[in-house]
């Protein structure tokens, strides 16, 4: 199977069941909390969709994006597996908490994994915690280039959509201050080039509004995958 074909067959698409049961397992997961890991999933995949049109990503026609939208769709699928009271906290947590918490990542691509999910997509979710410049989690020795690009396109659309939704009784923050936010991580937690390529996105512009100062990008640069 060649590379492209890898990445098309990321998901067995017309496995619903599968799809359905991963989301059957979300919903039990966070019932009755106030928030909504499946609807915060979709807008995630829905960004990183369009942040990975905007970079010009390769097999991004209407019938390979699916791939990138399902890293998204299941990219804290492991948080499924966390004690209650650790995954629904929203903050005061121990180091001790910190630390389960931060593993989801790992439960997360071993369910896919187990699952016969493609590495494409279960690197995604992986390594999407992990910083640019380094650090992050879960811990690893490499950084930039070498993090998978679906992750560090994955990192940026879920910092965005977590910073701006309601989190139970917590509302969301401004959009206008997450982006403020992600500008100030770019280049240490985030690829600058997948930050630029956000504010080139339709969710961008509804969001942050049109006539907010763009980025100076060199068109002529070229980033490198990866992946």
């Amino acid at each position: 199977m060649n590379r492209q074909s890898s990445f098309v067959d990321a998901f067995d698409f017309g496995n619903a069941s599968l799809i359905d049961h991963l989301e059957s397992m979300m919903h039990r997961a966070y019932q009755g909390s106030g928030y909504c890991l499946i609807e915060h999933g979709q807008m995630v995949g829905e960004v990183a969709a369009q942040i990975a049109e905007a970079l010009e990503y390769p097999f991004t026609s209407v019938n390979r994006i699916d791939p990138i939208r399902l890293a998204g769709r299941f990219h804290d699928i492991g948080k499924v597996m966390l004690e209650e009271e650790i995954r629904l906290r929203t903050g005061g947590q121990s180091r001790q908490e910190l630390l389960k918490f931060q593993a989801h990542p790992v439960l997360g691509a071993e369910i896919l994994r187990d699952l016969g999910v493609n590495r494409f997509i279960v690197d995604a979710v992986l390594f999407h915690q992990v910083h640019f410049a380094g650090g992050g989690y879960p811990r690893c020795f490499f950084s930039g280039e070498a993090i998978p690009l679906i992750a560090r396109i994955i990192g940026v659309a879920d910092f965005f959509v977590s910073g701006t939704e309601d989190h139970g009784d917590r509302p969301g923050e401004d959009a206008a201050v997450v982006w403020k936010e992600l500008l100030e991580r770019r280049g240490t937690w985030f690829d600058p080039a997948v930050v630029d390529a956000f504010s080139r996105t339709p969710r961008f512009k509804v969001a942050i509004g049109f006539n907010q100062p763009r980025l100076a990008l060199n068109p002529d640069r070229s980033f490198p995958l990866g992946a």
